[in-house]
């Protein structure tokens, strides 16, 4: 496809079909937020389902850096068999908070306007979909993401091998909370192992799983 081709508004999420109900996640709805899309191909066009296109490719086994850290960060180890990527990536939902491409190349960075175009958009993913837990994958998006996103809440600090303190419990609702939290990058200095007891302790700590009044 060419530049011709007109750009989708935005990428459909990956919702995966045992969303908020999988033994994996403890029947939590969990949301892994990633920053953006870019382009390997000059004059290249992404199409809408570009994201559900890509997890797809990954759970029949085309080999990607980024998405096998997230898995293992969850699951402690890196699956080999496309039954436990699959079971993996049907257990949660995944987005990148950037809705379009970035262009061409990993070094490509969001323009101000892409960055604004996403907050409301978010938004939206957040009311309709209600998480329990939500990952943000790497600080700088975290730094973005926290401060332009309006929902009650507060900070909590959780004492952990890796120090990190940037954890939030955002409020729906007087019953219903998303517990929040941010990790490096898994494209960069990253070592899933040191990751996983963090990511299975805040897992433990989010939820309920079925709040009333979630997303009212």
């Amino acid at each position: 496809m060419t530049k011709s081709a007109k750009q989708p508004q935005h990428f459909e999420p990956w919702i995966g079909k045992e969303y908020g109900t999988a033994t994996l996640t403890g029947g939590k709805r969990v949301m892994i937020l990633g920053e953006s899309h870019y382009e390997w191909i000059e004059n290249q066009t992404l199409s809408a389902d570009w994201t559900q296109e890509s997890i797809e490719r990954g759970i029949k086994g085309k080999n990607h850096r980024f998405r096998t850290r997230v898995m293992g960060m969850f699951l402690g180890h890196v699956p080999t068999l496309e039954a436990e990527r699959r079971a993996f990536w049907d257990s949660i939902m995944f987005t990148n908070y950037i809705p379009v491409s970035v262009g061409k190349g990993a070094s490509a960075d969001p323009s101000e306007e892409m960055w604004e175009a996403a907050v409301p958009r978010f938004a939206e993913l957040i009311k309709a979909h209600t998480p329990d837990f939500l990952v943000v994958l790497g600080h700088a998006l975290w730094q973005r993401m926290h401060y332009t996103f309006v929902m009650d809440g507060c900070a909590e600090r959780h004492q952990n091998n890796l120090n990190e303190w940037r954890t939030w419990r955002y409020r729906y609702s007087s019953g219903a909370t998303m517990l929040a939290c941010a990790t490096k990058h898994p494209s960069r200095s990253f070592n899933y192992k040191d990751w996983h007891p963090f990511i299975q302790a805040m897992l433990g700590k989010a939820g309920p799983a079925s709040a009333p009044g979630a997303g009212s």
